[in-house]
């Protein structure tokens, strides 16, 4: 409804050969339609601007001339600016601006003079007085020329009504210039940020790509000539006019018609015409018993009801005249007090009946329904106007129709007391096509009725018979042989259509037949399918019998083992011999131990005399205890490989088990959005440690002192912006060559990958329409991040959030402050998963957000018994390859963490 009242689309240019342009005062070209005179200057289009007033209102006379050419200066600098050449200044005097004669037929010369095709001029609904006068006289010009010039009103002081919008969004700048010339007026009054706004505003129904339009009233010649003054008709009649409807009484008043006898159903059809959902509707009763009928509300729900009385008792089809002759509606329509109305079924066919433009009778479907609401048949043929020769195939209350046919002399037979409604629809079918909608929104109670005319039972039949006679017998000397030639065209089509339904209808059983073999196939193939299950099992339960007797036999051999342990431990002989295992432990140790050490000792005593040896032997015995000499002794041994080969290779400490949970674990029916960390969470890079990745590029380019000099370079530039939370790698590389930063983000691209149980999860995400945020503490540029991310399959995500681009760190707190302003809706439903305690785990937590702590970057390789028992070599070893080999092994490991390793897998 709100695209006719309000463009949805904005155009490019609004299409001319010449333009012509008045402004009530220097100022008004630019603020109200600059962006098209700058469009039209574009494509190569002339355009002439007429400044009318000389716009010097309330100036002094000592000021006035003064004032006067300051302000066409600032017209023409511009003029300058929109590129359209120079105003042209008719010098009327500030609020003299009068609708005139005169001003009309100077208006009219000026376009003839210019042969413009399209005028812009101000609203008529502007509120300064000189822009109002001069929109109007420009619109009487344009209507007594006529032909092919239109007319394009522009806004400044008040919105109007557009019926187009141009978009702007790449002459904003240009424009703002424009209007920032105007210094006279903008010192009073920021008219340039008004106008701004304004323009900004009219994008309010456009697509967001457009960031700026103009809107105008774009009306032809034509439409002016025909109708002078539908431009200034109410915003009611305008609505109106459109079908958007402000009030019930714009709508045509529908009359339904109830002939009443009285009868315990007459509540409940007037309770379904209550609910009607059409707004403008009278329920006229007639009625029919004569006497002791009922009292009824003057209401009916919202509608009003009139009761109507002859104060004897009517046949049907009196009744229904006099109930036609009391209607005030402009369409009729009727419903007998035993049969309802769906709450859609006027709605609809008033829609119907004013779509359908040579039809003045509409009628829609109707289900037939016994006292218990079971739905036995349904009345929704199609029209053919020949078919009611043979009988009525239409209810009475599924037919709504115009008041102009009653007018017209339809009106219900007196001498008929049945199928009355039937000798109706014959004179209606003389007159007019019926439309049909095929929407069945009525209910014929037919058990109800007393009548006998709808029921097919043997002791009605001789009645009906009769009275059908009567009807043909009226009829039959006004049915010609065309009318016969009709009815048996219709026939042999209804047959043909029978057929089709028959044939369709046995293609449908065969369909079903077909399926019901497949379905007894498969059902015969998964009871083979249970019996072989079933055996199955019986086998497996023998087999856990047999585990089950082997488990028991095994525990008692155990047992008795243990038994045996427990003796020998108990025996004199073992205690007896205690001390000889300890020698020959202790000696091991020295024949282990001694060579090497004393070694080192030997190379200590080399460096230093051994009362300095002493002396320092001493000194860490006192302040660091044994330990101290046992880490010096420990270190000397990395750095002098000769004497490797007497020591083992140790763990610094034990091996530690990690409690982190695999991902799988978060029931994600908790949670409406997910925020991911990027790096060593959602991404992996190749390499140990993130500035191997400058080794790299220095092995790559040949250049040695890239990588120190890299990390030296963002060193200073941290501390050069200290004020700041974080840089960006544009700023790390302002002292570094240029081509450096082409390197740099080259081989993230190529050594990140996805890590394969995020990547996993993340899948799983997708497919519950969770909604997915990436937000990372990184110096990398957001554009970069989510190339990344989008080359390893993080295609879909609702936003990427990186604090080089908006300083916001997840480390403070920052950034989960701004995420719970800018998505209010996240908070109570949200999780954060990343692999930093602070970052990712304690601040996401106390800004009242969920968090995951995902496994961090060292605890891959400390949770691996063989990699972790050659933590010293690799730690001393360092090499690129190295580093690659590692990383490379996370990536491997990431997907099965939580399971034993298997290196030839």
């Amino acid at each position: 409804m709100e695209n006719t009242l309000v463009p949805y689309q904005a155009i490019a240019a609004i299409p001319c050969t010449h333009a012509l342009v008045f402004a009530p005062h220097p100022d008004d070209e630019v603020f109200g339609c600059g962006g098209a005179i700058m469009r039209h200057v574009e494509q190569g289009v002339p355009v002439r601007v007429v400044v009318v007033s000389d716009g010097a209102h309330g100036v002094s006379e000592e000021n006035i001339t003064e004032y006067i050419l300051q302000r066409q200066n600032e017209s023409i600098a511009a003029a300058r600016i929109l590129g359209y050449g120079t105003p042209v200044f008719w010098h009327y005097q500030d609020r003299q601006v009068c609708y005139s004669e005169k001003l009309i037929r100077r208006i009219s010369k000026a376009i003839r003079k210019t042969g413009a095709d399209l005028v812009y001029a101000p609203s008529v609904f502007e509120m300064h007085p000189d822009h109002r006068a001069l929109g109007m006289a420009v619109i009487e010009a344009i209507r007594r020329i006529g032909k092919t010039v239109r007319v394009a009103l522009y806004e400044v002081g008040m919105p109007l009504r557009p019926n187009q919008l141009l978009d702007i969004s790449d002459l904003v700048t240009r424009k703002t210039a424009a209007m920032e010339c105007f210094v006279s007026q903008n010192a009073k009054q920021r008219y340039d940020l008004h106008i701004a706004a304004l323009n900004r505003y009219r994008t309010y129904t456009l697509p967001a790509s457009v960031t700026a339009a103009e809107a105008y009233i774009l009306i032809p010649a034509e439409e002016l000539s025909h109708d002078p003054i539908k431009l200034y008709q109410s915003e009611h009649t305008r609505q109106k006019a459109l079908g958007l409807v402000m009030d019930s009484s714009d709508l045509p008043l529908v009359s339904v018609i109830i002939r009443s006898m009285d009868r315990p159903t007459l509540s409940d059809a007037l309770d379904s015409v209550a609910l009607q959902t059409y707004p403008n509707i009278e329920v006229v009763v007639v009625d029919a018993k004569g006497e002791n009928h009922r009292k009824i509300s003057k209401w009916c729900g919202r509608f009003p009801l009139r009761i109507f009385s002859a104060g004897s008792r009517l046949k049907r089809s009196l009744a229904a005249n006099f109930g036609l002759d009391s209607a005030s509606g402009e369409y009729f329509i009727f419903l007998d007090d035993d049969d309802l109305f769906d709450p859609d079924h006027i709605a609809n066919l008033v829609e119907t009946l004013k779509n359908s433009k040579n039809c003045s009778v509409a009628y829609a479907g109707v289900r037939v329904e016994n006292e218990t609401g079971v739905i036995s048949g349904i009345y929704n043929q199609t029209f053919a106007a020949a078919r009611f020769m043979a009988g009525n195939f239409i209810p009475i209350h599924a037919v709504l129709f115009k008041r102009d046919l009653v007018a017209q002399g339809c009106r219900f037979d007196e001498n008929l007391d049945s199928y009355e409604d039937w000798d109706f629809w014959l004179q209606v079918a003389r007159k007019t096509d019926f439309a049909h909608t095929v929407k069945v929104s009525a209910v014929y109670r037919a058990q109800l009725g007393d009548s006998g005319m709808s029921l097919p039972l043997a002791r009605h039949l001789p009645l009906q018979r009769q009275c059908r006679l009567t009807v043909w017998q009226k009829w039959w000397p006004d049915w010609t042989t065309e009318d016969f030639d009709n009815l048996v065209t219709d026939f042999h089509q209804q047959l043909v259509l029978l057929q089709q339904q028959l044939g369709s209808s046995v293609h449908s059983e065969n369909e079903l037949r077909r399926l019901l073999a497949e379905k007894e196939r498969l059902q015969a193939e998964h009871e083979v399918r249970i019996v072989t299950l079933n055996q199955a099992v019986s086998e497996n339960e023998e087999r856990i019998a047999t585990l089950d007797q082997t488990a028991s036999e095994r525990n008692e051999q155990i047992m008795q083992l243990r038994s045996t342990i427990a003796e020998i431990f108990d025996s004199r002989s073992w205690k007896l011999t205690a001390p000889v295992r300890f020698f020959s432990r202790t000696t091991r140790k020295i024949l282990q131990y001694g060579r090497p050490v004393s070694h080192l000792t030997l190379q200590y005593y080399r460096r230093e005399s051994g009362y300095k040896l002493l002396r320092r032997t001493f000194s860490i015995l006192r302040n660091e205890g044994l330990n101290g000499i046992k880490w010096r002794l420990r270190a000397l041994h990395k750095n002098h490989g000769t004497i490797a080969t007497g020591l083992k290779a140790k763990p610094a400490a034990r091996l530690e088990k990690h409690n982190y949970l695999p991902l799988s674990t978060i029931d994600i029916t908790k949670y409406d959005f997910f925020f991911f960390d990027v790096f060593d969470t959602a991404i992996i890079r190749l390499f140990k440690e993130p500035i191997d990745l400058f080794e790299y590029i220095s092995f790559k380019t040949q250049d040695p002192d890239f990588h120190p000099r890299r990390v030296q370079q963002e060193t200073k530039t941290r501390e050069q912006y200290k004020d700041r939370k974080e840089i960006s790698i544009f700023e790390i590389y302002n002292n570094l060559p240029s081509d450096s930063i082409e390197e740099e983000i080259s081989a993230e691209l190529k050594f990140c990958v996805a890590h394969p149980e995020v990547y996993d999860f993340y899948l799983k995400l997708l497919d519950a329409g969770k909604k997915i945020y990436f937000v990372s503490d990184m110096y990398l540029d957001k554009e970069t991040v989510s190339r990344i991310l989008n080359e390893n399959g993080f295609c879909t995500y609702e936003g990427v959030h990186v604090s080089s681009e908006d300083d916001l760190l997840k480390g403070d707190g920052s950034r989960f402050e701004w995420l719970k302003k800018n998505i209010p809706e996240s908070i109570g439903s949200t999780i954060h998963i990343g692999d930093n305690r602070i970052s990712d785990f304690s601040q996401p937590q106390a800004h009242g957000f969920d968090a995951f702590h995902f496994m961090e970057h060292d605890v891959y390789y400390r949770q691996d018994l063989f990699l972790y028992s050659k933590v010293d070599f690799l730690n001393s070893k360092h090499s690129l390859g190295l580093s690659f080999l590692l990383a490379t092994f996370r990536y491997w490991k990431s997907g099965f963490h939580d399971q034993p390793p298997d290196y030839w897998r």
